[in-house]
């Protein structure tokens, strides 16, 4: 016959479930929160980016000497560049390349990345072709806030590296 004695210590290996069990849980919603989250990314490659810091360096001080400048500008899609299938290209980034006099630079294999700060594991990537004196891609901008854009324009053995960060604000 069962006493109150005996039963008395019966429910703590259900305590002991019950707090594994609660564990378990709020693991499973931690992991849901930062692997579900589009904001928190890993740098691609970020161990190899670090060994070669200082081949970045030189290619940023390289491209510093050159004395070239670059002003980037956008502007909505024309029809002709619109094109076909979604999503449709939103902006027309067009970058302006200058030498250190001033002159526009041409023939260049200009090439550009841009994300959105918050959405980083989205990153857009074009080659820009010569329009109107400039370079120029059609590409798929939102949303509104900070944007990160890095282009490099070579011709021959000359590489130019240039990074800049752009609010661009409401949408277009």
């Amino acid at each position: 016959m069962n006493t109150p004695e005996d039963r008395r210590g019966r429910w703590w290996p259900w305590a002991v479930v019950a707090l594994i069990a609660l564990m378990a849980l709020m693991m499973g919603v931690l992991m849901w929160s930062a692997t579900g989250d589009p904001t928190h990314v890993v740098v691609p490659d970020y161990y190899d980016k670090a060994v070669r810091w200082d081949e970045t360096a030189a290619r940023r001080e390289a491209s510093a000497r050159l004395g070239w400048r670059v002003e980037l500008d956008f502007r909505p899609v024309p029809p002709e560049l619109a094109g076909a299938g979604e999503p449709r290209p939103n902006t027309l980034v067009v970058a302006t390349l200058r030498d250190s006099l001033g002159q526009a630079l041409d023939s260049l294999d200009v090439r550009v990345r841009a994300f959105f700060s918050a959405r980083a594991d989205r990153v857009l990537e074009a080659r820009l072709a010569p329009r109107d004196g400039a370079y120029a891609a059609a590409l798929r901008l939102g949303p509104p806030g900070l944007w990160e854009f890095h282009l490099e324009a070579g011709r021959d053995s000359t590489l130019f590296v240039w990074d800049a960060s752009r609010d661009l604000g409401a949408v277009r």
